[in-house]
């Protein structure tokens, strides 16, 4: 019926909005999947661990997000692209080295002051691990970015933070309310 040719700039931003839309809308499910499955005082603490990682994020990627992207949009070299990967890898895997030796030297401490409970010590070493594969997710997404692969870009966060957390909260859920 309507036929609208969008340029391939328009189009990547209204893929992206979109795949951006349905994340948010997923996150919505997930927390009421979580909110429901968990209860208060458990759901409270889950809601910690994710403003925690919400907040060292950009310290463990060194915000290199933006960077990486630019940097292999600016290469037309395969083997200088692979570089700046590799050295973000290295780069990001030695300031999560460190966190970690500050993670498990500190973690009956800050276990304590951040849920007021060693009870969640589980919780408090899952969010390290959350926040290696969103490392991990920000360099493989800002790859696909800077070279333009942006449907694999937008496929790979539609995966990572839509589909499967929605799968697994909603599993969660349903299984703690059997």
């Amino acid at each position: 019926m309507f036929n609208i040719k969008l340029s391939p700039f328009l189009k990547n931003i209204v893929t992206t909005t979109a795949t951006s839309l349905v994340a948010i809308i997923s996150m919505i499910f997930v927390i009421r999947f979580l909110a429901r499955g968990l209860g208060p005082e458990e759901f409270g603490a889950y809601s910690l661990a994710r403003r925690m990682i919400s907040n060292i994020a950009p310290l463990a990627t060194l915000s290199i997000e933006i960077a990486l992207a630019r940097y292999i949009a600016m290469t037309n070299k395969n083997k200088l692209r692979g570089s700046y990967v590799v050295s973000s890898l290295i780069s990001v895997g030695a300031t999560l080295a460190l966190l970690l030796v500050i993670i498990t030297a500190t973690s009956k401490f800050l276990c304590d002051l951040i849920f007021q409970s060693n009870e969640y010590l589980n919780l408090y070493y899952a969010s390290f691990f959350l926040l290696i594969g969103y490392s991990i997710f920000v360099i493989a997404y800002a790859f696909f970015r800077g070279t333009q692969q942006f449907n694999i870009a937008n496929s790979l966060q539609l995966c990572v933070m839509a589909i499967i957390p929605l799968i697994v909260s909603y599993i969660f859920a349903y299984k703690k309310n059997s």
